[in-house]
């Protein structure tokens, strides 16, 4: 029980790390039964959420986040925005626009930190 406890931690805290979320029922049930039997690695588990479609959204977040406001995105903007683009209510291009309109990035702006643009 022990050592279930600990894989179901450590995958936790890779999907937090990547995805900035619990891992689902879903991934409890594939992943720990598959790491129990040492038929998959956690370096493999980290490689097969990478070549998902969630963890590619964050890495486009991402990068708009690093060319438009100069850093990554956090937590709370990544959860927001991926929320709002699987249900359709916005996609890429209008998150550049508000972006580029934020709070954040006029101030940014006006108080001269542009080595980002």
């Amino acid at each position: 029980m022990k050592k279930i406890l600990s894989y179901l931690n450590k995958l936790n805290i890779l999907y937090n790390k990547l995805l900035f979320r619990d891992i689902d029922p879903k991934g409890i049930k594939f992943y720990l039964l598959e790491i129990e039997t040492k038929k998959i690695t956690f370096e493999w588990i980290e490689n097969n959420i990478k070549e998902g479609d969630e963890y590619k959204l964050r890495h486009k977040l991402d990068k708009l986040y690093k060319k438009i406001l100069g850093r990554e995105i956090d937590k709370y903007g990544y959860l927001n925005y991926t929320n709002l683009i699987n249900k359709q209510l916005l996609n890429l291009e209008q998150l550049e626009k508000d972006l580029y309109t934020s709070g954040e990035f006029i101030s940014k702006k006006l108080n001269g930190i542009d080595k980002i643009f």
